[in-house]
């Protein structure tokens, strides 16, 4: 009796072949989103033609960079495997105080100064209860959201935001424009 030996012969090509499919698998997954509102945009742009004008585009840049900036710092927070569920609730209480102080008459460099010290310590608080204390992020930041928003509603008396875009405009105005006035073509 002989020994016999089989060797499993794959040819290079069929090899090559199945990478590429993997490299296209895991590249679709990657990039599916984007790819997604890449035909969303292409289509809209088709059916209205106007939709990829100019000034649309601009209008939706201006309408969605509050959310730019959310977005921004939140995917930092993402990048880490953390989370912020207080973003929204801080950004309204900065807009409370703010319109509380403007209307108090304090001046448009206290007033946002005043609105990112806001921002720093509430996310100096989510950053020691998280980081410092094992506090897992998404009970940390949800109890600061609970707590901001109480405190809110405390110095809002209950209010709405409106009540900025209903004060006197001798008070609001220069605050205002920080949101919505350009210099030339580039928004403030």
């Amino acid at each position: 009796m002989g020994n016999t030996v089989t060797i499993n012969e794959t040819p290079l090509a069929s090899v090559q072949g199945g990478r590429r499919r993997e490299r296209l698998v895991t590249n679709l997954s990657s990039y599916g989103t984007l790819i997604g509102m890449v035909i969303v945009v292409i289509t809209l742009g088709v059916m209205r033609p106007t939709f990829l004008g100019p000034q649309n585009l601009l209008a939706v840049v201006v309408d969605a960079s509050v959310l730019m900036v959310f977005a921004v710092g939140l995917s930092l927070i993402m990048s880490m495997s953390g989370i912020d569920l207080s973003i929204a609730a801080t950004a309204s209480f900065a807009g409370y105080l703010a319109a509380k102080m403007l209307l108090d008459g304090d001046g448009i460099f206290t007033v946002v100064l005043t609105a990112l010290a806001v921002g720093l310590l509430v996310g100096l608080a989510n950053g020691m209860l998280a980081g410092y204390l094992g506090v897992p992020a998404i009970v940390a930041t949800l109890g600061l959201n609970l707590i901001v928003t109480s405190l809110a509603l405390v110095i809002s008396n209950d209010g709405t935001p409106q009540q900025l875009f209903t004060a006197p405009s001798q008070f609001v105005t220069e605050f205002l424009n920080l949101g919505s006035a350009s210099l030339g073509p580039i928004r403030i």
